[in-house]
């Protein structure tokens, strides 16, 4: 349930009921889930703060791609395409110890825009 509400809040924007489901997920335990903390940091990521989903993130003990590639796509939608190489190369390191962490067509997706975003400003 607490899921669908961080989705919800995402969808529509909503940075303060975003943070107010946040508080309930911390209280109810359910921040340690993969799928509600992937989902903050989409959340806070659509909503323009980055710095809280990057925080989110380095607390995650454990990731999966699902928060691999929800940080990742933060990164682009906040145009901070740079940023997000070191969370990809990151990625592949972890790929290699985690069976829980496989590229998959979103994260390529992902990655192939922040080439594109990298490109089209003159920093390749």
């Amino acid at each position: 349930m607490i899921f669908c509400a961080i989705k919800s809040c995402s969808a529509l924007l909503d940075l303060h009921s975003g943070e107010q489901a946040h508080q309930q997920a911390l209280v109810f335990g359910f921040v340690s889930n993969l799928f509600v903390s992937s989902a903050l940091i989409d959340m806070y990521s659509r909503c323009g703060r980055l710095m809280d989903a990057w925080k989110l993130f380095d607390t995650i003990p454990y990731r999966n791609v699902v928060s691999w590639t929800s940080i990742i796509t933060g990164c682009v939608q906040n145009d901070a395409a740079c940023q997000s190489l070191p969370f990809f190369k990151e990625l592949l390191i972890e790929e290699i110890d985690n069976e829980d962490v496989s590229l998959d067509h979103v994260v390529l997706v992902s990655i192939l825009s922040v080439g594109s975003r990298v490109s089209s400003k003159g920093l390749s």
